[in-house]
């Protein structure tokens, strides 16, 4: 038996070391940084996997998106990863901490997807999380009919605004605040290299 579970473990960590290796890129970052981040990266995937290896098993398609158009604008998004438990699936939106997103962007972004997938009409709404891979937590996140309302109008109001020229990308401020990267982003530090 610990033999397997050694066996387990050792696939576990291979897993997410070519994860890190073929994913995982800072290209504002000096080595230094890199190889700071990229360690601590490793660790909070790897504790992430062990913690969630059976739902993580279950996925059957990541980064998956979505496109809504409306008027010649059109506005792209997506989840991280899809899960199907019988019937029901399961969405999750996955980053490193809550720092540079709240959970009201989450729910929309979460709400946009289904809207657009047409999961909404059917019979029963998928199951949406947040995974926290920083804190090793899946954060279940409620959406439901009424939300999905408010997700309608607010995604009306967003491309609205997108087609009149009154959306612009927000570069500093408090985005860049949140934003688990900003130290070494080169919008926040344009001198940074």
């Amino acid at each position: 038996m610990l033999e397997l579970l050694r066996e387990g473990e050792e696939k576990l960590v291979n897993a997410v070391e070519r994860a890190i290796e073929e994913k995982f890129f800072l290209p504002f970052a000096d080595q230094h940084t890199f190889t700071v981040l990229r360690k601590e990266a490793f660790s909070s995937l790897r504790e992430f996997a062990q913690k969630y290896l059976e739902e993580l098993l279950k996925i059957e398609n990541t980064t998956t998106q979505v496109e809504v158009s409306f008027d010649g604008v059109v506005l792209r998004g997506g989840v991280d990863a899809v899960i199907r438990e019988g019937e029901r699936l399961t969405l999750w939106i996955c980053r490193v901490s809550w720092g540079a997103i709240t959970p009201e962007e989450v729910a929309f972004q979460l709400g946009v997807f289904i809207k657009a997938s047409g999961l909404d009409s059917t019979s029963s709404l998928p199951r949406a999380f947040f995974a926290n891979l920083g804190d090793s937590l899946l954060e279940e996140i409620v959406i439901d009919e009424r939300g999905l309302q408010d997700v309608g109008e607010k995604l009306k109001e967003v491309l609205l605004k997108i087609k009149s020229g009154q959306f612009d990308k927000v570069l500093g401020g408090e985005s860049c605040k949140r934003c688990d990267y900003s130290e070494i982003c080169r919008f926040c530090y344009p001198n940074f290299s």
